[in-house]
């Protein structure tokens, strides 16, 4: 993998700057452990982040059938 693709990778998994270029620089230093580290840190970050906007629409869902059972039983 060359240097741009993985600098494209990267970018398209929502790295910041700051960790693209630890990214790069551990990869071109051959460092692979400390980079899946570093890469693993920021999976775990987004797993964090789509389980929050998970409860969020669950909130929403349940707040829907809620506005949805009440209108039917206003009918």
């Amino acid at each position: 993998m060359t240097t741009k693709d993985l600098k494209c990778h990267l970018r398209d998994a929502g790295c910041s700057p700051e960790q693209i270029e630890a990214a790069l620089s551990l990869y071109s230093e051959g460092r692979t452990d400390e980079e899946i580290r570093l890469l693993r840190s920021h999976r775990s970050q987004l797993l964090e982040e789509l389980h929050f906007s998970q409860r969020r629409l669950d909130c929403l869902d349940l707040l829907i059938h809620k506005i949805e059972k009440q209108g039917k039983a206003e009918s």
